[in-house]
């Protein structure tokens, strides 16, 4: 199903993005950028998702095990999931399960890395299952679900296809509807030299890297 969908209020929202240390971020792109390039991408990412977050009102969660990005995320106004040792999943999961303790009614699921992260609020439904997948229909951008019908996370590749499953399951069991919605906005986040090179988002990019976008030797900033 896909289409334009109800929005949930804001303040019943609570958005879950976790986010590794930025040293150890964005490592498909060690051929084309240094360390601290790589770093400096992924809080630039994080930082547009974060304040697209902030600004629509809803709550950001950010689950992590990182000294730095927890500094980083208090500082940019999310409260804290601490997640040590967890991994991808067990983060997402016990980020979620925090966010629903703290009275969210509806909660969405985020990557750090989305390019064109603007409308991301607008994909909270009532009653509704929302998954948003990669533009390759691989991996799972975002999903968003009602408390009471939470969606386990299953991240890693093909990934979309497994919450898919686990959402119809979810949504047959609460009474819920499954919406998978193909956004030219949302389905991309950067992993890839061929990600950064997207015409698409260009733009959405740091300057530095829109004018060298494969130099290892360009500085930051």
């Amino acid at each position: 199903m896909t289409g334009t969908i109800e929005q949930v209020a804001s303040s019943t929202l609570a958005v879950v993005v976790p986010v590794k240390s930025f040293g150890e971020a964005k490592q498909r792109l060690d051929p084309h950028l240094e360390r601290a390039q790589r770093a400096d991408l992924a809080r630039y990412l994080a930082d547009r998702v974060i304040g697209v977050i902030l600004d629509g009102g809803a709550t950001p969660w950010v689950a992590c095990d990182d000294d730095e990005v927890e500094h980083w995320a208090r500082a940019a106004g999310a409260r804290i999931a601490w997640t040590p040792g967890l991994g991808l999943n067990g983060a997402i999961a016990a980020g979620v399960g925090t966010a629903i303790e703290a009275g969210s009614r509806h909660v969405i699921v985020s990557h750090a890395d989305l390019a064109r992260p603007k409308s991301l609020l607008s994909v909270a439904s009532p009653a509704t299952i929302t998954l948003v997948p990669d533009r390759h229909l691989d991996g799972t951008n975002v999903m968003a679900f009602p408390a009471g019908a939470v969606v386990e996370p299953s991240y890693g590749p093909q990934s979309f296809h497994r919450h898919l499953t686990s959402a119809r399951s979810t949504a047959d069991v609460a009474g819920h509807r499954v919406t998978v919605l193909r956004s030219s906005d949302l389905g991309l986040d950067v992993d890839t030299i061929n990600d950064v090179r997207h015409p698409a988002i260009r733009e959405d990019l740091p300057r530095w890297l829109r004018i060298h976008p494969d130099n290892r030797s360009t500085p930051t900033g």
